[in-house]
């Protein structure tokens, strides 16, 4: 009976646990070396896996500053649910390595697995911020 209660106990706090966000932020000092291009793409529907059409290209002056104001939002990441990749206008970090990242206020596709949403206001203003001509 014991195990039971165990086993049950430990099967509620995961369900439990599996609806709270988990916080999370782009490193900064981890990104700094190694982003080497920001741009604005066109993910189109919903299910699009690969990167998009490309709109605009961020200036190499500004990709610090950039990564910098990225560090400083609070990304929300949940353990259970439906996996989507971004739809619309986002953001694709594209790294040295040749993978990339591509994140909206809705979705974020990080080496191929979405788990980060970030707020329609904090995504809002780095569109405003580093490509004024966009919103």
């Amino acid at each position: 009976m014991k195990k039971f209660v165990a086993l049950s106990t430990l099967i509620i706090t995961l369900f439990l646990c599996g609806c709270e966000p988990i916080y999370a932020y782009f490193n900064y000092t981890e990104m700094i070396d190694k982003v080497v291009k920001v741009e604005v793409v066109d993910q189109g529907d919903v299910g699009k896996i690969t990167k998009g059409e490309v709109l605009m290209e961020l200036d190499e002056t500004l990709i610090d500053d950039f990564l910098f104001d990225l560090s400083q939002i609070q990304f929300k990441s949940y353990i259970f649910g439906d996996v989507e990749y971004p739809s619309g206008i986002s953001f694709c970090l594209t790294f040295k390595d040749g993978t990339y990242t591509v994140f909206n206020y809705r979705d974020a596709s990080v080496s191929g697995y979405n788990a980060l949403h970030c707020s329609l206001e904090e995504y809002i203003t780095l569109l405003d911020k580093y490509y004024p001509m966009t919103s």
